[in-house]
């Protein structure tokens, strides 16, 4: 069983912190999704691994990458075909910008608030060029 987590609609209709480490903590596969335009205004998945850096700091940078790629693909039983760059599966990614410098941790920088999403490939063929 999987736990999806929408954390900017857990925020807009609670003022109380997700807990997120107690679920951790017990060994819940958890993943980030979205929601619906109703409650999230761009149902990006970047700015929700960002928001939860930002609202859950002893968050692990890399877990939280983790919940927005392989455990998403864990939870829709896909672990076989997407959410990691590995032989064999979809070409499904995206490349991001980032102002982090010469930072060498690659997730830190990919949840850091200035991130942004350039470029969008699915099945191997690019949405958007970077």
């Amino acid at each position: 069983m999987s736990l999806i987590y929408c954390p900017r609609t857990y925020s807009h209709f609670n003022d109380t912190s997700y807990p997120l480490s107690a679920m951790l903590e017990q060994g819940v596969l958890v993943a980030l999704g979205t929601d619906s335009r109703a409650t999230n205004p761009d149902l990006s998945l970047l700015a929700e691994m960002q928001h939860v850096g930002q609202s859950h700091p002893t968050i692990a940078p890399d877990l939280i990458v983790q919940m927005g790629t392989r455990h998403g693909a864990r939870a829709l039983g896909l672990e076989n075909v997407c959410g990691s760059i590995e032989a064999g599966k979809r070409a499904d990614l995206v490349t991001i910008c980032t102002d982090q410098g010469s930072s060498t941790d690659v997730a830190e920088a990919v949840i850091a608030s200035e991130s942004r999403v350039q470029g969008v490939m699915s099945g191997g063929q690019w949405l958007v060029e970077p």
